[in-house]
């Protein structure tokens, strides 16, 4: 099921023109990656139980972030 996850994100990049800067993890490629307590691909319920967000070159805390939109989302 990951490798299916990851194709798509591919497949959509490259359809939209946009493979230059993302659909895939390489050198100067945009990325936001995050870090997970346990296997995503054997279980996608650590997804839930995330530690570390990266975005734009900074790292966050998921539950900051949470926090952060509190009441803004319904």
């Amino acid at each position: 099921m990951i490798f299916e996850a990851i194709l798509a994100c591919t497949l959509t990049a490259r359809a939209l023109g946009l493979d230059e800067d993302l659909g895939s993890v390489a050198p100067a490629k945009l990325a936001d990656p995050i870090v997970v307590e346990g296997e995503p691909a054997a279980d996608i319920a650590v997804l839930g139980r995330t530690k570390i967000v990266h975005r734009a070159g900074a790292c966050f805390s998921p539950d900051e972030l949470r926090e952060s939109v509190v009441g803004t989302i319904e």
